[in-house]
């Protein structure tokens, strides 16, 4: 319908979503940004999120996440190909999977 994009028009143009992936990857991987181009993600699809804070708040907490999240997808050759510099009070653990892995998961 007119005003609105096809679900395929909005997969190849989410550069806000991806730009955010770089920065972040960048703060919690420490992944450089030079290694990630935005043009090399592939949009799978976005999930609403939903959390409550009950650990700061209680278990009937009105307050906690609540945002609209984008699953991006970035392949490389090898894991010797990009540079993980986990940031610690962001990541507890890396887990490098092959495709079959991922599909099994």
């Amino acid at each position: 319908s007119r005003g609105r994009q096809s679900p395929e028009c909005g997969r190849r143009h989410r550069p806000g979503a991806k730009n955010a992936a770089v920065r972040k990857l960048e703060h919690e991987l420490g992944i450089p940004a030079s290694q990630v181009p935005v043009s090399k993600f592939k949009f799978l699809t976005r999930l609403h999120y939903w959390a409550a804070d009950t650990v700061t708040h209680g278990k009937k907490s009105p307050w906690g996440e609540h945002e609209i999240d984008y699953v991006l997808f970035f392949t490389v050759p090898s894991k010797d190909q990009l540079t993980v510099k986990p940031h610690p009070d962001e990541v507890d653990a890396v887990k490098w999977v092959t495709k079959q892995q991922l599909l099994d998961m």
